[in-house]
């Protein structure tokens, strides 16, 4: 049991120390899509927001956590924050894509998380009846 317990544990460390080695840009991807899935849940946002907020919340998030690779390479005159910005509306594009690829598997059976559908409430299934009728 000890033995199992250890290379599990050994398991959960070799993934961490492999996510923490990735770029930012490798990172973000799968925040972005968390949180445009968790912003698409909202009953006032339409789904098809999807592609302009992760487009959006990348060029913000890589502006706010993002470095510039080589920065020796761009031109001086050039702001940096400009550059991060270029960067995660890349990045965010690709957590787009990866969103509506991930919405063709799950979109069946979580339709929320894509924006259609019945979304949860606060109250879940239940029906308010309305005894004035």
């Amino acid at each position: 049991m000890t033995n199992e317990l250890s290379g599990w544990i050994g398991t959960v460390s070799d993934i961490v120390h492999q996510v923490q080695s990735q770029p930012m840009g490798v990172l973000l991807i799968p925040v972005i899509v968390i949180l445009t899935c968790c912003i698409i849940a909202i009953p006032v946002v339409p789904g098809k927001m999807i592609a302009p907020l992760s487009i959006l919340l990348g060029a913000g998030l890589n502006m706010a956590f993002g470095t510039v690779g080589a920065p020796g390479s761009i031109d001086p005159n050039t702001s940096l924050k400009f550059i991060l910005f270029a960067h995660g509306l890349i990045i965010g594009a690709i957590a787009a894509a990866v969103h509506v690829l991930a919405a063709k598997v799950f979109g069946k059976k979580f339709p929320f998380l894509v924006g259609e559908g019945k979304r949860p409430t606060a109250l879940g299934d239940t029906e308010i009846i309305d005894r004035k009728k």
